[in-house]
């Protein structure tokens, strides 16, 4: 469960970093019509007040969420609300991100956006992402009787998926999302059931500035920023150290963050993302019996285990498995104390 949450905190928390890092190395496409709506779309999405309903829905389950999001002056507020089962809800106040569930005790993050059930493509920066993706404008459609523009998100590699967006023609919100394999299976798909756009959703601003949160959580991590590295907490366990990296990524994917998971097998990770797509790689200094090597698919996210050098080596992502694999196997480890190189 600690893994899991990890995984989720921290994809949370360095969404906004990634843009930060980003924006000192921008090349501007030309302006395409498909382009263009993609950038609207994120801002309709940052500035507009509004309502969805909609259903979120992979291989391991449908979700149903409401979702609200009033941005008042440049303070964002948000919560999202499952509909089914028993009552949870994430909620956002400027830049913390507040958990109820009955899983776990309430928490807080800090954070620039609630991300669970959202599509990635809400917060993209668009003229990064034309590096490693084509926008191909497609024909319009019809989605929660709304007029929508069809936008294909094609990468121009073999190593990662594709996206599909339904775009409303008059807000520019985005109605709905379809995640698919170079073979063009669904394996996430985001849909709004109904929209209401309205400045009467400012009336969730009172009662979430009343609440009082719950205490913000903190992670075990070193930030990755331009390079430097900040570290945010110490503990008694073993110091990690982070000898060992991958020697090929796809093009695109830069490293977040450094964690650690102390124990008595201590665990090292590393969060890639290149905008739209992340995964983490999780090193323990312990090897695994073989028979618990090998790959898996739960939704989205890809999941490939092996042994690397006497650790075990685990990645898990949103990524295909042929991305997966070459990212593990290709990992490097560094001279030990001996001075010896390890390959």
């Amino acid at each position: 469960m600690r893994i899991k949450l990890t995984v989720s905190l921290i994809i949370t928390s360095f969404i906004s970093l990634f843009s930060q890092i980003v924006q000192a190395d921008k090349t501007i496409p030309l302006n395409s019509p498909a382009l263009t709506r993609l950038q609207q779309m994120t801002e309709a999405s940052e500035k507009s007040n509004y309502e969805i309903y909609f259903s979120r829905n992979t291989d391991l389950a449908d979700t149903s969420v409401r979702y609200r999001y009033v941005n008042d002056n440049g303070k964002k507020y948000a919560q999202l609300l499952y509909l089914d089962g028993v009552r949870q809800e994430i909620l956002q106040r400027d830049n913390i991100i507040s958990y109820f569930t009955p899983h776990y005790p309430p928490f807080s993050i800090q954070g620039s956006h609630i991300i669970d059930e959202l599509p990635a493509v809400l917060y993209a920066d668009w003229n990064q992402l034309a590096k490693y993706y084509d926008f191909i404008q497609g024909g319009k459609d019809r989605v929660a009787d709304h007029i929508a523009y069809v936008i294909r998100i094609l990468p121009k590699d073999d190593f990662r998926y594709q996206y599909v967006v339904w775009l409303d023609e008059n807000s520019g919100l985005l109605l709905r999302s379809e995640i698919l394999d170079r073979n063009g299976n669904i394996l996430d798909q985001f849909k709004v059931i109904d929209l209401t756009l309205s400045d009467h959703l400012k009336q969730i601003i009172t009662p979430l500035n009343s609440l009082t949160l719950p205490p913000i959580l903190s992670l075990e991590e070193e930030r990755v920023d331009n390079k430097n590295t900040h570290s945010t907490t110490t503990t008694s366990n073993p110091t990690p150290t982070f000898n060992w990296t991958p020697s090929w990524l796809p093009k695109g994917f830069i490293e977040l963050n450094h964690a650690y998971l102390p124990g008595q097998d201590l665990q090292e990770s590393r969060l890639y993302s290149d905008g739209l797509f992340s995964f983490s790689i999780y090193v323990t200094n312990k090897p695994i019996p073989s028979a618990f090597s090998g790959i898996a698919r739960t939704g989205l996210n890809t999941i490939y285990t092996d042994n690397v050098n006497g650790h075990a080596v685990t990645i898990i992502g949103q990524i295909p498995a042929t991305t997966a694999r070459r990212v593990v196997q290709d990992i490097k480890f560094k001279a030990n104390a001996k001075g010896e190189e390890k390959q």
